[in-house]
């Protein structure tokens, strides 16, 4: 069924359709197997998307941590391994992007978006920039370091 809805969007005029979020999706069809059935997912919507030409965004959660690094939530940066249901939903991705934010800190309005994975170019894969949320217009703009040390 969420295969046929991308088919009809895209016949609809739409290049980029966003997938929130993988992790349900898989808590009502996966069963036993939530491993294989991520695999089946993730296989089959890289390859509607690469046969109907448009871009796929889609999130998908984090595994719980060990606790032998900081949660996400507390501004720890996670890995491709960490993501749920193992390596199926990142392995067909051209691009992986992550976002971290301290929820403790007095500066909850700070991100890092960093790319955790880049198939176009992989130089770019371990980059990171600092955004900000904007509560007034409730986008995040990139940080410029130099607004930051010319506010203090």
């Amino acid at each position: 069924e969420i295969l046929l809805v991308m088919r009809h969007m895209k016949a609809s005029g739409a290049e980029v359709i966003f997938f929130d979020h993988v992790t349900y999706v898989l808590d009502g069809i996966a069963g036993d197997n939530e491993v294989k059935a991520l695999k089946l997912l993730m296989r089959n919507l890289n390859t509607l998307a690469k046969e109907l030409n448009f871009a796929l965004v889609y999130a998908s959660q984090l595994r719980k941590t060990d606790g032998s690094r900081a949660q996400s939530e507390r501004g720890g940066f996670f890995g491709l391994d960490d993501f749920h249901g193992g390596k199926s939903n990142v392995q067909y991705a051209s691009l992986v992007l992550g976002v971290v934010r301290d929820q403790a800190s007095d500066d909850k309005d700070l991100n890092t978006l960093f790319i955790l994975k880049c198939r176009d170019n992989g130089n770019a894969t371990g980059q990171s920039i600092e955004l900000r949320y904007q509560p007034d217009t409730t986008r995040k703009i990139e940080v410029n370091p130099l607004d930051e040390i010319y506010k203090e």
